[in-house]
């Protein structure tokens, strides 16, 4: 079998990168359907692609962009943020139109001479993310440059060689790909077989026994209702700080919620060097973090903008210390800034990242011509500005707690009117740029 090693930069396919123009969308072009679909990183996972949370762009949006829409067979690939994942745009693929995020690039084959599915393998074996990992660049944001993937070294046999290799892997993932199918069949009826017995108790012999009264409404005679910690050990999970968290496998699997959970068991996206709580065999994971933007829960929502607004807060102190001049300049350098600024960008994104999962956050976030005019508000009221987390926190409490307001005073009373301003813009902020609807807000917005 003749292989010749040739690294990226000189190997038979396009590298093609997205457009990030001025045209990019912004948060306010996205629609939950449309003409185009409008890549994701949960869109691109280590399996191919997952259209389970879907965004797009209209028409008019889709034609002002350059580059970085797909073609068939192209190949996708991440290179910011979790890197290598990969996806096939094959032609069982239904959408029609798909374009990539900033945060991915396109590889376009030359057909007469390497084989799509046949880089596509490559690209999910450990040697392509044995590379990829030694090339990496960036800590709060691991990236990939172009310049440095083409270093990665791919073997390339012949067409016949290509065609053998490629002919046994596919045949596998065909295997797998309907064993998951079937998976999925099965733990739908499962779940459903669970609702009729445990939830509606109809289970078999159902109608001969007797019901009683409980804390949760009428279960079967003989049943209990206890307290989870009743039953089981609860153990809460930790938080080390990002330096000891890593994607090369180094050390135990690091779990962070709804992120890593699948339908069953969870993904090893994570790895962290540090040793603390550990799951054993047999153990159940859950998280105590929800959704936002699914769950319109409105005291989790509220919590959440208290987390940006103190973020937000920060980064207006920290843009008025050093950038007072440029606002935007400013924000820029917190976002791209080195150790210093790693606070700022982190403390953002992750607050961000918790509201709106699917905005694509990177070096260049969607969101960022909203955060400069909010900052711009903040610092026009900068005696204020420290105030309006706890204006946030207060609306929360006033939420959640009936008696809080009788015993901490209006909100109104609280605080002055350009504190209580500056929160709700903070609340509307969240509302245009994670699309979360304002009436989640509204006995705060009054």
């Amino acid at each position: 079998m003749a292989t010749t090693d040739v690294e990226f930069g000189e190997a038979p396919f396009e590298i093609i990168d997205g457009d990030r123009g001025k045209n990019y969308p912004k948060q306010k072009d996205f629609l939950n359907s449309g003409h185009c679909l409008f890549l994701s990183a949960t869109n691109v996972t280590k399996s191919g692609f997952v259209f389970a949370d879907c965004l797009f762009i209209d028409e008019k949006k889709d034609s002002s962009l350059n580059k970085g829409k797909l073609r068939r067979e192209d190949i996708v690939l991440t290179t910011r943020g979790t890197l290598g994942n990969t996806a096939y745009f094959k032609h069982t693929v239904l959408f029609e139109n798909i374009r990539i995020n900033s945060g991915m690039v396109i590889l376009r084959c030359d057909r007469e001479k390497i084989l799509p599915v046949y880089l596509y393998h490559f690209l999910r074996s450990p040697s392509f993310h044995e590379q990829v990992n030694s090339l990496r660049s960036g800590v709060a944001q691991p990236q990939l440059p172009i310049r440095d993937m083409r270093r990665i070294k791919l073997p390339l046999p012949t067409m016949p060689e290509q065609k053998r290799i490629s002919g046994i892997l596919s045949a596998y993932d065909e295997l797998i790909e309907n064993s998951q199918q079937r998976i999925k069949i099965l733990e739908s009826m499962a779940r459903a077989l669970y609702r009729e017995w445990f939830v509606h108790f109809r289970f078999p012999g159902h109608e001969k026994v007797t019901f009683v009264s409980s804390p949760l409404g009428k279960i079967p005679e003989g049943w209990e209702v206890k307290k989870l910690k009743n039953v089981c050990r609860l153990t809460m999970g930790q938080s080390p700080k990002s330096e000891f968290y890593n994607e090369m496998g180094e050390g135990q699997p690091f779990h962070q919620g709804v992120t890593n959970f699948g339908n069953r068991f969870p993904t090893d996206r994570l790895f962290c060097t540090v040793e603390g709580r550990i799951a054993e065999a047999g153990d159940s994971l859950l998280s105590d973090k929800v959704d936002a933007a699914k769950g319109n829960d409105v005291v989790l929502c509220h919590l959440l903008a208290t987390n940006l607004g103190l973020a937000i807060s920060t980064l207006t102190l920290d843009v008025m210390r050093f950038d007072n001049n440029d606002i935007e300049t400013g924000i820029r350098n917190r976002i791209h800034g080195g150790t210093r600024e790693r606070r700022d960008r982190e403390a953002l994104f992750d607050a961000f990242a918790k509201l709106a999962p699917n905005a694509g956050l990177s070096v260049e976030p969607v969101f960022l011509p909203g955060l400069c005019e909010l900052v711009a508000r903040f610092i026009n009221a900068s005696a204020a500005a420290s105030q309006v987390t706890r204006c946030l926190d207060h609306l929360t409490r006033q939420r959640v707690l009936p008696d809080y307001t009788k015993a901490a005073g209006a909100v109104d009373q609280v605080f002055g009117d350009r504190t209580l301003k500056l929160a709700r813009d903070v609340l509307h902020f969240i509302s245009r740029e994670s699309r979360l609807p304002i009436d989640i807000f509204k006995a705060s917005l009054s």
